[in-house]
């Protein structure tokens, strides 16, 4: 009864391992091909922007066989961003550049935006597109030299009525003077109220000249 007992359980232990293996390699594939792809990351980083990087974590796409993970500069552990295997080429790639700019973007415009607005706001400050990347002495370029940006602000709960449109008119136009001031490239700019939209593109924004420019834009939700 014993030895009944001991192989049912050599039996079971030895599935549970065999499913736990599985799973571990579906998730991070062999555990010398992790090692192997971690060093290979952190050396790919360190030499493209001779900075020290350390990579957060990592994971195996099983489906396409290649190696994906999170990664972050020792002297700027706020900046996390992805570096893995391009699934097609098998070639590494990185989006430090963007999550860089990216972050350059938020911490220098989010106080401009605060500032207009005092009363809380949702809003969100993202990159629309690259214009150009050059690294020089592996030194990233300022955002504004290389992206344009997309900006919207979210005032959802707040309604524009005949007394406070010119306020808001006022406004929107002052964030769009102090970022026109910063040297920044915007390929779009939204506000949202509970009643109305204002949308504006690149070609838009370039024609308003006063607050009252903005009129034409704040139109209701249909």
């Amino acid at each position: 009864m014993i030895f009944y007992k001991s192989k049912a359980f050599l039996i079971l232990a030895t599935i549970a391992v065999l499913i736990g293996s599985f799973i571990f390699y579906f998730f991070y594939g062999f555990p010398w091909n992790l090692i192997k792809h971690t060093s290979r990351f952190e050396k790919y980083l360190d030499n493209k922007y001779k900075t020290e990087f350390t990579i957060d974590e990592i994971t195996y796409d099983f489906f396409h066989s290649t190696y994906h993970a999170t990664a972050y500069a020792k002297n700027q552990p706020k900046i996390s961003f992805y570096v893995g295997e391009n699934n097609g080429t098998k070639e590494t790639e990185d989006a430090y550049e963007y999550e860089t700019w990216r972050y350059q973007a938020k911490k220098e415009l989010s106080p401009i935006i605060e500032k207009i607005y005092p009363v809380q706001v949702n809003f969100s400050i993202e990159i629309a597109d690259i214009k150009k990347s050059e690294i020089k002495n592996s030194q990233i370029p300022d955002y504004r030299t290389c992206t344009t940006l997309e900006i919207e602000i979210s005032m959802e709960g707040y309604e524009v009525t005949a007394e406070n449109k010119i306020k808001e008119l006022q406004r929107a136009f002052q964030i769009l003077q102090s970022l026109k001031e910063h040297g920044v490239y915007l390929h779009h700019f939204g506000i949202s109220f509970k009643n109305k939209t204002m949308q504006l593109g690149h070609d838009e924004i370039i024609l308003i000249n006063s607050f009252n420019d903005l009129d034409t834009w704040l139109k209701e939700y249909r």
